[in-house]
């Protein structure tokens, strides 16, 4: 039988100086990332009911906007809110919470919204 050479125990700290990585540098950003929405800017929404579902349309930048195609378009009573995110994901999840708070059904509040009419 074949014997095999015994390995000599390493010293760890020479080794670690021949592999030694020079430091990395992250990038910076310009702004610091933040997740959170801080848009200031108001859009409008309108906020009604049709056809038995509750519908969401907009963002519209004005309110007078906003009041014009609901009454141009919708022949049910309506709601202009503001909100200050243009995302229309993000203003139902917020109406939908405000719906809970105002209501406390949970099924009136996981209901499908429309978002054209």
């Amino acid at each position: 039988m074949k014997h095999r050479k015994r390995i000599k125990p390493m010293d760890y700290n020479k080794m670690a100086e021949i592999y030694k990585r020079p430091p990395v540098r992250m990038p910076t950003m310009p702004k610091p990332y933040n997740t959170l929405n801080t848009e200031s800017k108001e859009y409008y929404y309108i906020f009604c009911k049709v056809d038995g579902r509750v519908a969401l349309l907009g963002p519209y930048n004005g309110e007078d906007e906003a009041y014009s195609v609901a009454v141009s378009k919708l022949n049910t009573t309506f709601n202009v809110i503001s909100m200050n995110t243009r995302d229309r994901g993000e203003a139902t999840r917020r109406l939908r919470h405000k719906i809970l708070d105002n209501s406390s059904d949970l099924g009136l509040s996981l209901r499908r919204m429309r978002h054209s009419v």
